[in-house]
């Protein structure tokens, strides 16, 4: 029973498919009744204006295009499991695509590697780092089970 989550003994089973799902809409009807009652104001929130938060909001396409081709590589090598199990492995894989993209852009790897590559503007080309996060996708499952120390 220690392996077991909370609502997986309490729950009926009908209501254990649909407990995402309600926890999503629950979340998005509290964010309404906030805006409705005027608690929140959603118009008055201002993003931060300095130039490192620009260039993060520049490379947000990017990220999400690194955590789609993530999740595309850990869903070629989808295991067997449950629901929440593939979910799992596929925000894992999604979420080393995201880790590779940010070790590409940091340029510390290239610079480890090659000692004559010069040091400002490296460009990072965009297949690479597309290729990059589906192997690093394909392989998050076995990473997280390393990890994990489950063999």
């Amino acid at each position: 029973m220690s392996d077991t989550l909370f609502w997986e003994v309490v729950l009926p089973a009908w209501l254990k498919q649909l407990f995402a799902p309600l926890l999503i809409i629950l979340a998005a009807a509290a964010i309404a009744a906030l805006v409705y009652f005027n608690i929140v104001d959603l118009k008055a929130i201002s993003l931060p204006s300095s130039p490192e938060f620009k260039k993060f909001s520049n490379d947000l396409p990017t990220i999400a295009l690194a955590f789609i081709f993530g999740v595309l590589g850990a869903f070629v090598r989808l295991g067997a499991g449950g629901f929440w199990e593939r979910l799992r492995q596929l925000a894992i894989g999604g979420a080393v695509g995201v880790i590779v993209f940010f070790i590409l852009k940091s340029e510390v790897v290239p610079q480890i590697m090659y000692d004559n590559l010069p040091t400002k503007e490296l460009q990072v080309s965009y297949y690479g780092m597309a290729l990059l996060a589906v192997f690093g996708g394909m392989y998050s499952a076995e990473l997280s089970r390393w990890a994990a120390g489950k063999r």
